[in-house]
């Protein structure tokens, strides 16, 4: 079942439900950090930011209390979840995509143009990685509870070790971006139609 909170929660609350799974799960709201004031009604508009464009993916809250959401004309934006304050942004390029936000104070985006880290406190790039578009699945990831990256780019999955981002290994046909289990095994759906699952650490 799950948890429902009348009260905002505290850092360390916030940080045991991201280090609980997947570091990279980003919640489709900022309930959990943003405490309606006592004067509002059930609804009201807390505040509301212009992107400048249409949204393709969700916006995704960090541990942080940073709100990020990217809009058609290639921006990435992160906010604070509180009070909407713009924090920075970060042109990407055309076609952005999925973001996931770590409890390492790192925020990752990917786009048309590849993959990027972030620090999450200045916006500052610290890594990219390019990808050829061929014609197979979008651009995704997703980041397991010990930091590692899963990209589907290329009809690939290349699995990427934090901090050096070296792929440790690389599988091929894959038309989905990966679940995670609490053991570490990845699934995925192959481009045969197939689930399969593999050893997050080998592959």
């Amino acid at each position: 079942e799950p948890a429902v909170y009348d009260r905002a929660l505290s850092a360390e609350e916030i940080k045991s439900h991201f280090d609980a799974g997947n570091e990279g799960i980003c919640k489709p709201t900022a309930n959990e950090l943003i405490e309606p004031s006592p004067q509002s009604n059930p609804g009201t508009l807390l505040w509301e930011f212009e992107t400048g464009g249409k949204f393709y993916v969700r916006p995704c809250l960090s541990p942080a209390g940073l709100i990020y959401a990217s809009s058609k004309n290639g921006k990435f934006f992160a906010l604070n979840a509180r009070t909407g304050e713009k924090q920075w942004e970060f042109d990407a390029g055309l076609f952005p995509g999925d973001i996931s936000a770590s409890s390492r104070g790192v925020v990752y985006f990917t786009s048309n143009n590849g993959l990027t880290a972030h620090e999450e406190s200045t916006g500052a790039e610290v890594w990219r990685r390019g990808f050829r578009r061929t014609g197979g699945p979008w651009k995704t990831h997703s980041i397991g509870s010990d930091g590692t990256i899963y990209l589907l780019a290329d009809s690939k999955i290349y699995a990427l070790s934090p901090g050096t981002y070296k792929p440790r290994w690389t599988i091929e046909d894959a038309f989905t971006s990966v679940a995670i289990g609490s053991d570490g095994t990845v699934f995925f759906v192959g481009s045969d139609g197939l689930l399969r699952a593999h050893d997050g650490r080998s592959g």
